[in-house]
């Protein structure tokens, strides 16, 4: 008999390996966001996703706290009243406070506000357990810290919240203001609003209220300042409790942008919307009584009733005409320096001002006497990034040094390829060149020298040995839009607005400085084209040169005789960048139709149009011995691409605004990417398999999961029209949260069912590894956020809930998880069971016992806290007697502020 065989071939699916960020550099302060100074003198400033630290003596980088993420960044700082705490809002409706002695979070990434929604706004109460904070989304979510659970939303203003300030000495009570002009006042303990009236004549944009909670500063979108006076009776506020105090006239007539006192309350700082910082001095009770005393004074002299005059807030505050700090940039914030522990009452007060070109700098005010100061710039910070938006850049050939270009200067930055851990990593601007408007980068061969061209025309060499501009030469009529180092390495190729290729090679010309030789370009050739010029690249082997024009057409030459080869015709909206592959056999072309066109180099045939960014496509580069290739957007992504199979392989996300270029190591092992948003991101390849269906699965199902989430929340936040509503919404993390705990929970019950039965030999689960079926489950309950909990159990279905239920007896007993955590569990799945207890039994029974077990437990951890307290309250009495008691201090408290035991 005749044997068949039969083989079944199955492609197995492409993989590749995956990229991961590596680092980011090139921030100093964001766009969005103040800055704030902590009492130990951290610079605390928003930078995107990250908040920087910087140190306040040397203006160097000390640390960051990361959180926040590629669709939302640092919207929002504030510090507490004895800086002891932290207080971040981010764009996506998260807020974060940390501790500022070790940097250890009391809450982290809570969601309170809608994710849509920006937090502009930021409040905490002195002894530091509530929080308040305003948001886009016109709500006030106040935080209970303990709990690190958000209270309730205060609603009722109809913009977005702009301003926010507890009133602690007349009872709990929280002042708003909103974009709509309204001033609230609102009582914390029954949730309303108490007050509310319009505080300027014209649209109030910000406030400030003095230590002595007697007087309020609103500020408009005119020039007048409406100052207030908070009405007490008996430490209560009344109910009319703000009355009109006069008003005072700043001389700038831009809108008002911040309003904040110095430390002795004794100035007054005002800011407007551009340039410009005013100064009021805060009069004391002997400077009011004069200066009334003068207008009754004047008064009498003509004649008039002296009765007429008031005390108002034009005898308050006495304008500084004289003093005004008008910066070089457009002002975005500032904080004054908090006072510190061995500062005397006439230390100079200290400003940091942060401006909208990614700088800031520390301004010292000496006051001379009493209506008189003076204003002194100490240092800047601005050596680390750019003032603008990177428009271009150039990597060396050896790929340890990289060139960016933006508005004002050409930088040079060294990368880390060696130390393990840190390969790809951008690390120190080591040279800085002073360039008017550059707007393309090359290196030439030896990387020793920049070139650059600029808008003006011209070609600037910089060298790096020299760190100076050794050469201008007149190159253009137009912007240089386009430079390339030719294909055989003895020169470059620029291209210009005026129409116009011009060829250069590389010569040696006397220094006049030094004597010796340096590095200078000789016009070789040139080629005339009927459109200005978009982009020039050479292909690897040095036989074709391709020029794209701004008529959407690519043009290419012979690179030796310059003779016409090809025209490229396809695009609807000009080419943007071109890339050549390493064998010179396809051409991909990136265009501001949003497409990428991948084209034979033989015959010029198209092979495929791929539909790329949502955006125009700014840049693409492949891949050093590969098809592969990559593609920037203006829709801030980072993809790459297979030109053999037209497939996607991955997407990057991080930038937070468009990417205008990035550059790749010689093996693609680095990507270097760079954008608006003034950062320079890198991104490493790992040993991470991927495979990119299974990829485009999971973008797809977090997408979809995402915006069903999304619709859910935004059908419980807006269905009422109440004053107090329910704060925070569910989101795509605690779904996936939920189904992580329901299989944790399928895992210990299959577990401990199977070791019922007596099967105590047999394999483990192996997800359980080392740990027994209760420490699977504690650990999983453990990486829940106690702000998330509430959203990630009410996901549970009612069996599970139940069983969850049933489980925390177990985890008290056995001690596998944190008390505080099976607590918060059982106490929440106990309220949401709570109409079942009296007619299940069962269930009423497990509680009685749940209620038994954690009563026990929680006295047992009071009696151990009380034990350590009163050991620590000894060994204090034992070092005080032997004159050590002075070492003995508080480490939750950071330097300058050390808290003595008592």
């Amino acid at each position: 008999k005749a044997t068949v065989s039969v083989l079944y071939w199955c492609a197995m699916p492409r993989s590749y390996l995956k990229y991961a960020p590596r680092g980011c550099t090139g921030l100093v302060s964001a766009n969005e966001g103040n800055p704030v100074v902590l009492s130990n003198g951290l610079v605390c400033t928003p930078a995107l996703e990250n908040v920087h630290l910087f140190d306040s003596e040397n203006f160097a980088i000390v640390g960051y706290l990361p959180g926040g993420s590629d669709e939302g960044g640092v919207t929002c700082l504030e510090r507490s009243f004895d800086s002891s705490q932290l207080l971040i809002g981010y764009g996506d409706g998260h807020v974060s406070v940390y501790l500022t002695a070790d940097w250890s979070p009391v809450m982290e990434r809570a969601l309170g506000h809608k994710l849509t929604s920006k937090v502009l706004s930021l409040a905490q109460t002195t002894d530091t357990t509530l929080v308040a904070s305003g948001g886009s989304d016109t709500d006030i979510v106040l935080w209970d810290i303990s709990s690190q659970d958000p209270i309730c939303r205060l609603r009722g203003h109809k913009s977005a919240i702009l301003n926010l300030h507890f009133l602690e000495q007349t009872g709990k009570r929280l002042v708003s203001l909103a974009g709509d002009g309204q001033v609230k006042v609102w009582d914390i303990e029954i949730h309303a609003c108490v007050h509310t009236f319009i505080g300027s004549t014209s649209q109030a944009t910000c406030f400030s209220i003095d230590i002595a909670e007697s007087r309020m500063v609103v500020g408009g979108r005119d020039n007048i300042l409406k100052v207030y006076n908070l009405e007490r009776n008996n430490t209560e506020l009344v109910e009319d409790m703000f009355e009109p105090h006069g008003s005072l006239e700043r001389q700038n007539h831009r809108p008002c942008a911040n309003i904040k006192y110095n430390n002795s309350h004794t100035l007054l700082a005002v800011q407007s919307t551009d340039r410009v910082i005013e100064f009021y001095s805060v009069l004391g009770e002997r400077g009011v009584a004069a200066k009334i005393s003068r207008k009754k004074k004047r008064k009498r002299e003509k004649a008039k009733d002296e009765l007429d005059v008031e005390r108002t807030a034009s005898s308050e505050y006495q304008r500084l005409e004289d003093v005004v700090l008008r910066a070089d940039s457009k002002i975005r914030s500032f904080d004054f320096f908090p006072p510190k522990e061995n500062e005397g009452s006439n230390s100079p007060d200290r400003l940091i001002i942060a401006y909208n070109d990614n700088q800031f700098e520390e301004w010292r005010i000496t006051f001379i006497d009493k209506n008189s100061i003076q204003l002194t710039k100490c240092k800047k910070c601005d050596i680390i990034g750019h003032r603008g938006e990177i428009r271009a850049s150039s990597l060396s050939s050896h790929n340890k040094t990289l060139a960016t270009c933006s508005t004002g200067a050409v930088k040079i930055w060294s990368i880390e390829l060696e130390t393990a851990g840190e390969e790809g990593s951008i690390k120190d601007c080591t040279h800085t060149f002073p360039i008017s408007e550059p707007s393309s980068l090359a290196f030439l061969p030896g990387d020793e020298y920049v070139v650059a061209g600029t808008k003006d025309g011209t070609i600037e060499i910089c060298s790096l040995p020299r760190s100076s501009v050794t050469e201008s030469i007149e190159a253009h009529t137009g912007e240089v839009q386009a430079l390339t180092l030719r294909g055989d390495q003895r020169g470059i190729a620029t291209g210009g607005k005026d129409k116009i290729v011009k060829i250069w090679s590389l010569d040696l010309a006397e220094d006049e400085e030094t004597g010796g030789k340096r590095i200078t370009l000789s016009q070789q050739s040139t080629l005339e084209f009927t459109d200005a010029i978009t982009s020039i690249v050479y292909s690897p082997d040095n036989k074709f040169l391709a020029v794209a024009l701004q008529d959407n057409t690519v043009k290419i030459y012979f690179a030796d005789t310059y003779k016409f080869f090809l025209s490229l015709y396809g695009h609807k909206y000009p080419v943007t960048a071109i890339s050549i592959s390493d064998d010179s056999r396809i051409i991909a072309t990136a265009s501001i139709d949003k497409n990428v066109k991948l084209w034979g180099l033989d015959f010029g045939d198209c092979h495929k149009s791929i539909f790329a960014h949502d955006d125009y496509v700014t840049d693409i580069k492949f891949v050093g011995g590969t098809h592969y290739f990559w593609t920037t957007g203006k829709d801030g992504l980072l993809k790459c691409w297979d030109a053999d199979h037209f497939s996607h392989i991955q997407t990057l996300r991080g930038h937070h605004g468009a990417i205008w270029g990035c550059e790749l190591s010689r093996e693609g092992g680095v990507v270097i990417s760079y954008g608006g948003d003034r950062t320079i991101r890198s991104w490493v390849r790992t040993e991470q398999i991927l495979f990119p269906e299974e990829e485009a699965e999971r973008e797809a199902q977090e997408l979809a999961d995402k915006e069903n989430a999304a619709s859910a929340a935004h059908a419980v936040l807006d269905k009422a029209d109440l004053e107090v509503g329910v704060a925070g919404q569910r989101t795509a993390v605690h779904l996936k949260h939920t189904e992580d705990l329901l299989d944790a929970i399928d895992v210990a019950s299959a577990e401990i069912d199977r070791k019922a039965e007596g099967a105590h030999e047999g394999v483990a689960h192996p997800l359980l590894g080392t740990l027994s079926p209760l420490e699977y489950l504690g650990k999983a309950l453990s990486g829940i956020k106690n702000h998330e909990l509430r959203y990630v159990l009410s996901g549970l279905p009612a069996d599970y809930s139940k069983r969850l239920l049933a489980f925390c007896i177990d985890l008290i007993r056995e001690k596998c998880c944190r008390l505080e955590t099976v607590s918060r569990v059982s106490f929440f799945l106990i309220r949401h069971f709570a109409s079942e207890l009296a007619a299940n039994t069962e269930l009423s029974a497990l509680a009685m016992s749940l209620h038994q077990m954690l009563s026990q437990a929680l006295t047992v951890q009071v009696d151990n806290h009380g034990f350590n307290n009163a050991a620590l309250a000894i060994v204090y009495r034992v070092l005080d007697s032997n004159g050590g008691a002075k070492d003995v201090f508080d480490t939750t408290q950071i330097a300058g502020h050390r808290k003595r035991y008592s």
